[in-house]
């Protein structure tokens, strides 16, 4: 007996009414809508004909509706977080390919860097070594004139 107490006050836990549907609407329209009733074996839920009793359902059918709906709800729960894991591996994928990017391209602006210094170098060492060259030719020039003014 306390097994089929405990099943129908699981019962009346599920059903439970919410506040707006306890709410009165207006004059003389009584109690809300969609409340759900127990009377003795039977649960009716109005606006719901089940088995063409005008709502009433034994509790073992009211206890299979709602578990129906709660394992509808739950296949929602984890379709959804489903999907949410899989936005969040698509997001963390795209930022990886974005550092990636963006530690590829600090490289290669970097080698730049080092490949403009490396040329600018080259550039001065050339400039140095032209303007010793003619440094040198002005020096041999400068002694075939004077061994030329010594004859």
């Amino acid at each position: 007996m306390s097994d089929n107490n405990q099943s129908q006050q699981l019962m009346r836990n599920l059903l439970a009414p919410t506040a707006r549907q306890r709410a009165r609407r207006g004059r003389g329209r009584g109690r809300g809508q969609g409340i759900t009733q127990f009377r003795r074996w039977r649960v009716r839920i109005s606006g719901y004909d089940g088995l063409g009793r005008d709502g009433a359902l034994s509790l073992g059918e009211a206890q299979g509706f709602f578990s129906a709906g709660l394992r509808h709800i739950q296949r929602q729960q984890q379709q959804q977080r489903e999907e949410n894991a899989l936005e969040l591996a698509q997001a963390q994928n795209k930022a990886q390919a974005q550092a990636l990017a963006q530690n590829h391209a600090e490289a290669l602006a970097q080698a730049l860097v080092v490949v403009q210094v490396q040329a600018q170098a080259l550039a001065q060492a050339r400039a140095r070594a032209q303007a010793w060259e003619g440094e040198e030719e002005e020096e041999e020039k400068g002694e075939e004139v004077g061994e030329g003014h010594q004859e």
